[in-house]
């Protein structure tokens, strides 16, 4: 079974930010998303850098992707540049493929890549 966008946006609007109480999606926290058959990569940020469940956070985005089917390997990219702030919640962060960055792969990258921000180099499995 193919792994897709949807059902990992679909994931992690089930994490939620405990302060704030909203999606780590609806917050625009999440900054991409890689997908190559069973194997997903995340990119995303944290409201700051010194947040506390951080390492919490990171589980529970690899936990909620992990019970899709079809997921077979969870690998969640921490990054602070660019810096988040508030003017990204509601933005739905990278749900329109095509509009924010690359949409393809290269150079070893995944197959199906959706990026929020173009600054950012996309998750390689062969550099984990």
């Amino acid at each position: 079974m193919s792994v897709t966008l949807d059902q990992v946006i679909a994931a992690l609007r089930d994490v939620l930010d405990p302060e704030l109480g909203m999606s780590i999606v609806d917050l625009g926290l999440v900054y991409e998303v890689a997908i190559d058959a069973g194997r997903v990569g995340i990119t995303m940020t944290l409201t700051a850098q010194g947040c506390p469940l951080h390492g919490a956070m990171v589980e529970w985005v690899r936990q909620a992707t992990a019970r899709i089917p079809g997921v077979e390997q969870v690998m969640v990219n921490l990054v602070f540049a660019p810096r988040w702030t508030p003017d990204r919640i509601g933005q739905g962060a990278l749900l329109v493929p095509g509009t924010h960055g690359t949409g393809g792969n290269s150079g070893g990258c995944l197959s199906q890549t959706h990026r929020a921000d173009a600054g950012e180099a996309p998750w390689n499995p062969n550099h984990a």
